[in-house]
């Protein structure tokens, strides 16, 4: 799915320009998620993901909810590996609760990201190298088409072991 479907009269898809746009609307959804929230990302574009605000508003996530889920599929790991990165450390020391996996080689070339919280809300780029995207803050139809797609994305997933702790 290229483009998000028209929305139905009650739903609204709002253009976000910018960094700052973009940053302030995912640090929103993520604040406003209370069970699931869905990263499709390249490289989990450090000036938006790894920043403390974002790894907070998740570790708040999971102290609200204990049955949460946030799963974050990667297209490239060297970066996260090579830098470091903060949803890589919570997801090492909440592995319960945070899962990361690299994309299977045949969908590394996706040039989209997005965000799904709840399986309701959106955050959309068709290009992950450009600040604009799309947002939607109650889409459950395109929500979940987006979630189709990342759940079969998901599913032929690697499990990279750079990307666990291993405790000893």
């Amino acid at each position: 799915m290229a483009e998000p479907p028209a929305p139905a009269p009650k739903q609204r898809h709002d253009p976000l320009q910018g960094r700052e746009a973009l940053q302030t609307a995912s640090l929103a959804l993520i604040e406003s998620t209370r069970r699931s929230v869905d990263i499709l990302s390249r490289t989990l574009d450090p000036p938006l993901y790894s920043t403390d605000d974002c790894s907070d508003r998740l570790f708040a996530l999971i102290k609200r909810n204990r049955h949460c889920r946030i799963r974050i599929l990667v297209a490239d790991i060297d970066p996260l590996r090579r830098q470091g990165h903060r949803l890589l450390a919570l997801a090492q020391r909440v592995p319960s609760f945070v899962e990361v996996r690299q994309q299977a080689p045949r969908h590394r070339m996706e040039r989209r990201e997005w965000l799904i919280s709840d399986a309701q809300a959106v955050l959309y780029r068709e290009q992950a190298d450009r600040d604009d995207a799309i947002i939607s803050r109650h889409d459950p139809r395109w929500a979940l088409a987006l979630t189709n797609e990342f759940q079969a994305m998901w599913d032929v997933a690697e499990q990279h072991p750079d990307l666990r702790r291993l405790s000893l």
